[in-house]
């Protein structure tokens, strides 16, 4: 059916209907309402009833017009919502992951290699001790903390910074987190420096990747079992 069609078809029912209404009594009535009404009561009724079709016409229109920006706005809001997770998820799926860093023991292990490379007396080497009541509170509680505690005499400046950059980089999830440093009162060029290390260990969380590995050795046995 074309719009030609459609259109021939509204003005048939249209006149219809106009036709069955002309002829019902509520329009009778009102029509000879109207024609014992004077003239300039006639243009008045007639004055109101355009205004009427004309105000109903546009509130209808601009109620239309209303909605019609509402829903773009909305369908703009989701747009955008839609683009900024798709973003999220992009930049999610790209970010590398962070490493754990490793057991504890291995990771005093490590920074007792660093502090003797820098061949440093014994008496230089006050302590190096794993403190595991150090945490900090804003961190969550499903992450794990511990701590490591250096204090090391009678270091130079260079050696100072020098030191506190390694321990700062030994891992991604080992943060330093303090560094006390003091001048010697007998020679002031000299200090007595101390650094508080945090591991940080979340938890760990399986991937789809490990769940699809896990599976695929069951499928292959199951392929072999159905070939043997």
């Amino acid at each position: 059916m074309g719009i030609e069609d459609i259109r021939d078809s509204i003005k048939d029912v249209s006149a219809t209907k106009w036709a069955e209404f002309k002829e019902s009594s509520i329009y009778i009535s009102l029509k000879e309402k109207y024609d014992d009404q004077p003239p300039s009561t006639q243009k008045f009724l007639k004055f109101l009833s355009l205004f009427s079709v004309v105000l109903l016409t546009g509130y209808l229109i601009w109620g239309n017009f209303s909605d019609a920006s509402t829903s773009v706005e909305q369908f703009e809001a989701k747009k955008a919502l839609i683009r900024e997770l798709q973003k999220v998820k992009r930049d999610a799926s790209s970010s590398p992951r962070i490493t754990p860093p490793p057991p504890i023991t291995s990771l005093k292990s490590r920074i007792d290699a660093i502090v003797e490379s820098f061949q440093l007396n014994a008496d230089q080497i006050s302590d190096v001790n794993v403190v595991t009541s150090d945490s900090s509170s804003l961190v969550p509680s499903s992450v794990k903390q511990s701590g490591i505690h250096i204090s090391l005499n009678t270091l130079n400046l260079t050696q100072a910074v020098d030191i506190g950059y390694r321990l700062q980089n030994v891992n991604g999830s080992v943060k330093l987190v303090d560094a006390e440093i003091v001048a010697q009162k007998k020679d002031p060029h000299y200090f007595d420096v101390k650094y508080k290390l945090i591991a940080f260990y979340p938890p760990v969380v399986k991937s789809e990747d490990d769940d699809s590995k896990k599976k695929s050795p069951r499928r292959r046995n199951r392929r072999k079992g159905k070939g043997n």
